[in-house]
């Protein structure tokens, strides 16, 4: 995958003689977006909250979100947070991935269930700390096998229940586990979950940068 430095070079040739060259100098784990992007959501708020529980309801008016103007309920999709300015969660990375796949590793143990999360830590060689976006929710799962699950939500491929349609969760899950194979043992639960996304995008001015004037 590209990088910052594969067009921009490397940090030290691009910071040399600046107020922030002490900086980097002094941090040579940091990947260039902890610096660059020191907040997301600046302009158009994003979505940092999705619970999936409450889903189905008939709610008039839909709630607003008074400081983003955004719509908080959503009958398909259920209750969401927004936010403005979110400032990322900083974790190491080196390209690689822990991931809940579909019938490879779908079951857990704890809550909340981690869905996605660099692999990596501090002592992993060349990994270097990124900016995260942090997704909290909840998600339908199997109350028995403790197995997170994949609705049926949409379309009659999957079968004849979607819940766009009839809003029934065990239907559409009972759909989706004939069409996946996942096993379901027709009890379901909402699960507290947790996913982490690349912060790659919204790359601020450089005079917004962290480390400019020694301002770190």
């Amino acid at each position: 995958l590209k990088d910052c430095v594969d067009c921009h070079g490397n940090q030290g040739s691009i910071h040399n003689g600046l107020t922030v060259q002490p900086t980097i100098d002094r941090h040579s784990t940091l990947a260039c977006q902890v610096c660059h992007i020191p907040a997301i959501a600046r302009n158009q708020s994003t979505k940092v909250e999705w619970y999936w529980s409450d889903a189905g309801q008939d709610i008039d008016p839909i709630p607003v979100d008074p400081a983003t103007g955004r719509e908080t309920y959503d009958k398909k999709k259920g209750t969401f947070v927004w936010a403005n300015n979110v400032r990322p969660k900083l974790l190491y990375f080196d390209g690689k991935w822990d991931r809940m796949m579909i019938n490879t590793n779908d079951q857990y143990t704890e809550v909340p269930v981690v869905l996605a999360k660099p692999s990596a830590n501090y002592t992993t060689p060349g990994a270097l700390i990124y900016p995260f976006k942090k997704m909290i929710g909840n998600q339908p799962a199997d109350a028995i096998n403790k197995r997170m699950l994949v609705p049926h939500l949409f379309g009659l491929k999957g079968g004849d229940n979607p819940y766009w349609v009839k809003y029934d969760w065990d239907l559409a899950l009972q759909d989706a586990s004939a069409y996946t194979g996942q096993e379901y043992s027709g009890k379901y639960e909402f699960v507290d979950t947790v996913m982490y996304l690349t912060v790659n995008h919204e790359v601020a001015p450089k005079e917004e940068a962290f480390g400019m004037d020694n301002n770190c």
